[in-house]
Protein backbone atom coordinates (compact mmCIF):
# COMPACT_ATOMS: atom_id res chain seq x y z
CA UNK A 1 0.00 0.00 0.00
CA UNK A 2 2.91 2.44 0.99
CA UNK A 3 4.65 1.74 -2.70
CA UNK A 4 1.23 2.95 -4.51
CA UNK A 5 1.02 5.89 -2.13
CA UNK A 6 4.49 7.04 -3.03
CA UNK A 7 4.25 6.83 -6.62
CA UNK A 8 0.83 8.62 -6.55
CA UNK A 9 2.88 11.28 -4.30
CA UNK A 10 5.19 12.04 -6.68
CA UNK A 11 2.70 12.46 -9.42
CA UNK A 12 1.52 14.88 -7.50
CA UNK A 13 4.05 17.57 -6.96
CA UNK A 14 2.76 19.48 -10.60
CA UNK A 15 -0.03 20.41 -9.21
CA UNK A 16 1.37 23.00 -6.81
CA UNK A 17 4.21 23.78 -9.25
CA UNK A 18 4.01 27.13 -9.74
CA UNK A 19 4.91 29.25 -13.12
CA UNK A 20 7.26 32.36 -13.17
CA UNK A 21 5.60 35.39 -15.14
CA UNK A 22 3.92 33.98 -18.79
CA UNK A 23 3.32 37.23 -20.40
CA UNK A 24 3.76 38.37 -23.72
CA UNK A 25 4.42 41.90 -23.22
CA UNK A 26 8.30 42.28 -22.23
CA UNK A 27 8.72 44.64 -18.89
CA UNK A 28 10.38 47.96 -20.54
CA UNK A 29 13.89 48.54 -19.78
CA UNK A 30 14.20 49.68 -15.84
CA UNK A 31 10.59 48.20 -14.65
CA UNK A 32 10.13 45.86 -11.96
CA UNK A 33 7.35 43.34 -11.84
CA UNK A 34 6.41 41.79 -8.32
CA UNK A 35 4.11 39.13 -7.28
CA UNK A 36 2.87 37.35 -4.35
CA UNK A 37 0.65 34.71 -4.88
CA UNK A 38 -1.13 31.81 -2.67
CA UNK A 39 -2.85 28.89 -4.26
CA UNK A 40 -5.29 26.62 -1.91
CA UNK A 41 -6.33 23.35 -3.64
CA UNK A 42 -7.49 19.83 -3.04
CA UNK A 43 -8.33 16.91 -5.12
CA UNK A 44 -9.91 13.73 -4.38
CA UNK A 45 -9.95 12.07 -7.61
CA UNK A 46 -7.23 11.50 -10.06
CA UNK A 47 -7.33 11.10 -13.97
CA UNK A 48 -6.42 7.38 -15.17
CA UNK A 49 -3.55 7.03 -16.66
CA UNK A 50 -3.09 4.67 -19.88
CA UNK A 51 -1.16 2.22 -18.59
CA UNK A 52 -2.01 0.50 -14.98
CA UNK A 53 -5.45 2.63 -14.54
CA UNK A 54 -6.63 0.97 -17.64
CA UNK A 55 -6.46 -3.00 -15.97
CA UNK A 56 -8.90 -1.74 -13.33
CA UNK A 57 -12.77 -1.98 -13.21
CA UNK A 58 -15.23 0.27 -11.86
CA UNK A 59 -18.02 -0.98 -9.23
CA UNK A 60 -20.41 -1.23 -12.10
CA UNK A 61 -18.30 -3.50 -14.30
CA UNK A 62 -17.20 -0.83 -16.64
CA UNK A 63 -13.34 -0.99 -17.68
CA UNK A 64 -11.47 2.21 -16.78
CA UNK A 65 -10.41 4.40 -19.71
CA UNK A 66 -7.12 6.47 -19.57
CA UNK A 67 -8.71 10.01 -18.63
CA UNK A 68 -11.64 8.71 -16.24
CA UNK A 69 -11.95 10.03 -12.98
CA UNK A 70 -11.59 7.39 -10.61
CA UNK A 71 -10.43 7.27 -6.47
CA UNK A 72 -6.33 7.90 -6.04
CA UNK A 73 -7.28 3.89 -4.85
CA UNK A 74 -10.10 1.68 -5.36
CA UNK A 75 -9.83 0.41 -1.77
CA UNK A 76 -8.10 2.82 0.51
CA UNK A 77 -9.12 6.27 -1.72
CA UNK A 78 -7.35 9.46 -0.96
CA UNK A 79 -7.77 13.12 -0.36
CA UNK A 80 -4.70 15.51 -1.79
CA UNK A 81 -4.33 19.36 0.09
CA UNK A 82 -2.01 21.44 -0.86
CA UNK A 83 -0.90 25.09 -0.70
CA UNK A 84 1.85 27.05 -2.24
CA UNK A 85 3.18 30.29 -1.63
CA UNK A 86 4.85 31.99 -4.34
CA UNK A 87 7.13 35.19 -4.85
CA UNK A 88 7.92 36.12 -8.77
CA UNK A 89 9.99 39.11 -10.39
CA UNK A 90 10.40 40.70 -14.10
CA UNK A 91 12.69 42.85 -14.51
CA UNK A 92 13.44 44.65 -17.66
CA UNK A 93 16.97 44.48 -18.35
CA UNK A 94 17.01 46.55 -21.34
CA UNK A 95 13.53 47.74 -23.59
CA UNK A 96 12.94 44.66 -25.13
CA UNK A 97 14.73 41.60 -22.96
CA UNK A 98 13.66 41.00 -19.38
CA UNK A 99 15.02 38.28 -16.71
CA UNK A 100 12.32 36.40 -14.10
CA UNK A 101 12.38 34.40 -11.27
CA UNK A 102 10.08 32.69 -9.47
CA UNK A 103 10.78 31.03 -5.62
CA UNK A 104 7.85 28.86 -4.42
CA UNK A 105 7.00 27.73 -0.72
CA UNK A 106 4.96 24.53 -0.35
CA UNK A 107 3.00 22.93 2.06
CA UNK A 108 1.20 18.81 1.15
CA UNK A 109 -0.97 16.38 2.73
CA UNK A 110 -2.01 13.25 1.22
CA UNK A 111 -4.23 11.13 3.28
CA UNK A 112 -6.93 7.93 2.62
CA UNK A 113 -8.84 5.67 4.36
CA UNK A 114 -6.30 3.39 6.25
CA UNK A 115 -5.62 7.22 7.62
CA UNK A 116 -1.98 7.23 6.24
CA UNK A 117 -0.96 10.63 6.21
CA UNK A 118 1.79 11.84 4.08
CA UNK A 119 2.75 15.88 4.74
CA UNK A 120 5.55 17.51 3.34
CA UNK A 121 6.22 21.51 3.93
CA UNK A 122 9.52 23.06 2.11
CA UNK A 123 10.70 25.32 -1.06
CA UNK A 124 10.34 24.20 -3.99
CA UNK A 125 12.15 23.89 -7.17
CA UNK A 126 13.47 27.34 -8.59
CA UNK A 127 12.63 28.72 -11.72
CA UNK A 128 14.61 31.62 -13.45
CA UNK A 129 13.24 32.89 -17.11
CA UNK A 130 13.94 35.37 -19.57
CA UNK A 131 11.78 37.41 -22.09
CA UNK A 132 12.52 38.44 -25.60
CA UNK A 133 10.27 40.83 -27.60
CA UNK A 134 10.94 40.09 -31.30
CA UNK A 135 8.04 42.43 -33.08
CA UNK A 136 5.67 44.66 -31.73
CA UNK A 137 2.63 46.80 -33.56
CA UNK A 138 0.40 49.09 -32.64
CA UNK A 139 -1.79 46.26 -30.22
CA UNK A 140 0.17 43.21 -31.12
CA UNK A 141 3.00 41.69 -29.68
CA UNK A 142 5.36 38.10 -30.35
CA UNK A 143 7.74 37.43 -27.65
CA UNK A 144 9.82 34.54 -27.13
CA UNK A 145 10.71 33.46 -23.72
CA UNK A 146 13.11 30.37 -21.81
CA UNK A 147 12.41 29.26 -18.30
CA UNK A 148 15.33 26.94 -17.02
CA UNK A 149 13.99 24.86 -13.38
CA UNK A 150 16.30 23.75 -11.18
CA UNK A 151 15.82 21.03 -8.73
CA UNK A 152 16.01 22.29 -5.28
CA UNK A 153 13.18 20.85 -3.97
CA UNK A 154 13.37 18.22 -1.22
CA UNK A 155 13.10 14.87 -2.84
CA UNK A 156 13.47 11.42 0.21
CA UNK A 157 13.87 7.90 -1.37
CA UNK A 158 11.31 7.29 1.13
CA UNK A 159 7.93 6.17 0.15
CA UNK A 160 6.88 7.40 3.59
CA UNK A 161 7.84 10.93 2.80
CA UNK A 162 5.93 13.30 -0.05
CA UNK A 163 8.65 15.37 -2.15
CA UNK A 164 7.84 18.63 -3.02
CA UNK A 165 10.16 18.64 -6.47
CA UNK A 166 11.18 16.18 -9.49
CA UNK A 167 14.12 16.34 -9.16
CA UNK A 168 15.77 16.87 -12.30
CA UNK A 169 16.77 19.65 -14.65
CA UNK A 170 14.17 21.04 -17.06
CA UNK A 171 14.35 23.84 -19.68
CA UNK A 172 10.86 25.20 -21.66
CA UNK A 173 11.32 27.36 -24.42
CA UNK A 174 8.00 29.65 -24.99
CA UNK A 175 6.67 31.66 -28.35
CA UNK A 176 3.78 34.21 -27.35
CA UNK A 177 1.49 36.16 -28.73
CA UNK A 178 -0.55 39.23 -27.43
CA UNK A 179 -3.26 41.50 -28.68
CA UNK A 180 -4.56 44.70 -27.49
CA UNK A 181 -7.67 45.81 -27.03
CA UNK A 182 -7.27 49.05 -25.47
CA UNK A 183 -9.08 50.88 -23.69
CA UNK A 184 -11.23 47.59 -22.43
CA UNK A 185 -9.14 44.55 -22.75
CA UNK A 186 -6.50 42.23 -23.82
CA UNK A 187 -6.05 38.37 -25.34
CA UNK A 188 -2.50 36.43 -25.34
CA UNK A 189 -1.79 32.87 -26.13
CA UNK A 190 1.21 31.06 -25.57
CA UNK A 191 3.11 27.55 -26.55
CA UNK A 192 5.83 26.24 -24.92
CA UNK A 193 8.41 22.86 -24.98
CA UNK A 194 9.74 21.50 -22.13
CA UNK A 195 12.75 19.39 -22.51
CA UNK A 196 13.07 17.46 -19.15
CA UNK A 197 16.10 15.27 -18.14
CA UNK A 198 16.14 11.85 -16.93
CA UNK A 199 16.84 10.89 -13.25
CA UNK A 200 19.49 8.90 -13.03
CA UNK A 201 19.31 8.89 -9.19
CA UNK A 202 14.91 7.74 -9.16
CA UNK A 203 15.23 5.70 -12.38
CA UNK A 204 13.25 7.55 -14.52
CA UNK A 205 12.80 9.64 -17.87
CA UNK A 206 9.66 11.65 -17.52
CA UNK A 207 9.79 12.95 -21.44
CA UNK A 208 9.13 16.15 -22.93
CA UNK A 209 5.91 18.19 -22.61
CA UNK A 210 3.76 20.83 -24.39
CA UNK A 211 2.55 23.47 -22.41
CA UNK A 212 -0.24 25.77 -23.82
CA UNK A 213 -1.59 28.90 -21.79
CA UNK A 214 -4.74 31.27 -23.55
CA UNK A 215 -5.85 34.25 -21.40
CA UNK A 216 -8.84 37.09 -22.25
CA UNK A 217 -9.15 40.03 -20.29
CA UNK A 218 -11.65 42.69 -19.75
CA UNK A 219 -11.72 45.84 -18.20
CA UNK A 220 -15.85 46.70 -16.87
CA UNK A 221 -14.87 49.65 -14.45
CA UNK A 222 -12.11 52.05 -13.68
CA UNK A 223 -10.57 49.69 -11.06
CA UNK A 224 -12.46 46.44 -11.74
CA UNK A 225 -11.70 43.50 -14.59
CA UNK A 226 -12.55 40.22 -15.45
CA UNK A 227 -10.37 37.31 -16.93
CA UNK A 228 -10.48 33.85 -17.59
CA UNK A 229 -7.47 31.54 -19.18
CA UNK A 230 -7.02 28.34 -20.11
CA UNK A 231 -4.40 26.21 -19.19
CA UNK A 232 -2.88 23.17 -21.05
CA UNK A 233 0.02 20.38 -20.63
CA UNK A 234 0.54 17.40 -22.94
CA UNK A 235 3.56 15.60 -22.21
CA UNK A 236 5.37 12.68 -23.44
CA UNK A 237 4.95 8.86 -21.63
CA UNK A 238 7.06 8.32 -18.75
CA UNK A 239 10.10 5.51 -18.80
CA UNK A 240 11.18 3.43 -16.07
CA UNK A 241 14.48 1.59 -15.55
CA UNK A 242 13.94 0.25 -11.87
CA UNK A 243 13.70 -3.13 -13.11
CA UNK A 244 16.81 -3.24 -15.42
CA UNK A 245 15.22 -2.32 -18.55
CA UNK A 246 12.92 0.75 -20.21
CA UNK A 247 8.78 0.09 -19.08
CA UNK A 248 6.57 2.75 -19.94
CA UNK A 249 4.61 4.30 -16.76
CA UNK A 250 2.27 6.70 -18.56
CA UNK A 251 1.83 10.13 -19.29
CA UNK A 252 1.14 13.14 -18.15
CA UNK A 253 -2.16 15.63 -19.37
CA UNK A 254 -4.08 18.14 -17.99
CA UNK A 255 -6.23 21.37 -18.97
CA UNK A 256 -8.08 23.70 -16.73
CA UNK A 257 -9.93 26.75 -17.07
CA UNK A 258 -8.81 29.34 -14.78
CA UNK A 259 -11.04 32.54 -14.40
CA UNK A 260 -10.28 35.75 -11.94
CA UNK A 261 -11.48 38.94 -10.98
CA UNK A 262 -8.39 41.99 -11.06
CA UNK A 263 -9.27 44.75 -8.72
CA UNK A 264 -6.67 47.86 -8.82
CA UNK A 265 -6.23 49.67 -5.70
CA UNK A 266 -5.04 53.51 -6.98
CA UNK A 267 -7.91 54.07 -4.90
CA UNK A 268 -6.24 53.63 -1.87
CA UNK A 269 -3.10 55.81 -2.94
CA UNK A 270 -0.99 52.39 -4.36
CA UNK A 271 -0.54 53.20 -7.56
CA UNK A 272 0.45 50.11 -10.06
CA UNK A 273 -1.12 47.52 -7.75
CA UNK A 274 -3.27 45.07 -8.54
CA UNK A 275 -5.09 42.36 -6.40
CA UNK A 276 -6.23 39.28 -8.34
CA UNK A 277 -8.65 36.49 -7.04
CA UNK A 278 -9.19 33.76 -8.88
CA UNK A 279 -9.00 29.61 -9.38
CA UNK A 280 -8.87 26.73 -11.57
CA UNK A 281 -10.47 23.46 -11.99
CA UNK A 282 -9.12 20.95 -13.80
CA UNK A 283 -11.05 19.48 -16.89
CA UNK A 284 -9.77 16.87 -18.84
CA UNK A 285 -6.36 14.87 -17.93
CA UNK A 286 -4.52 11.82 -17.52
CA UNK A 287 -2.49 10.51 -14.39
CA UNK A 288 -2.74 14.06 -12.37
CA UNK A 289 -5.20 14.69 -9.70
CA UNK A 290 -8.45 16.29 -10.81
CA UNK A 291 -7.32 19.56 -8.73
CA UNK A 292 -9.49 22.22 -7.83
CA UNK A 293 -8.00 26.04 -6.86
CA UNK A 294 -8.45 29.01 -4.84
CA UNK A 295 -6.14 31.48 -6.01
CA UNK A 296 -4.81 35.11 -4.64
CA UNK A 297 -2.14 37.23 -6.05
CA UNK A 298 -1.20 41.10 -5.33
CA UNK A 299 0.99 42.61 -8.03
CA UNK A 300 2.73 45.89 -8.26
CA UNK A 301 5.40 47.67 -10.79
CA UNK A 302 8.34 49.53 -10.45
CA UNK A 303 10.00 52.25 -12.05
CA UNK A 304 9.66 54.52 -14.45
Amino acid sequence: MRGRTGAILFLLVMVAAPGAKAGAWVQPQGRLWLKVGSTLGFADEKFANDQIDESKVFANGTRVRAGDRIPFDFTTGGRYRFQSYVVEAAYGVVDRFEISGAVPLLHTRFDNDNNEVEPGTGIGDLRLGFGVRILEGQRGVLSLGGEWKAPTADVPRSVYAQPLGEGQHDFTAWLRAGWSLWPRGWVQFGVGHRWRNANDELGFDPGREWHFRGEAGWQIGPTLGLKTGIEGLEGQPWTSDLFGFDQEIGRRRRWSIAPAILYRLDRFGWKRMMLEVGGAIALAGEDLPVAREIRVAWMMDLGD
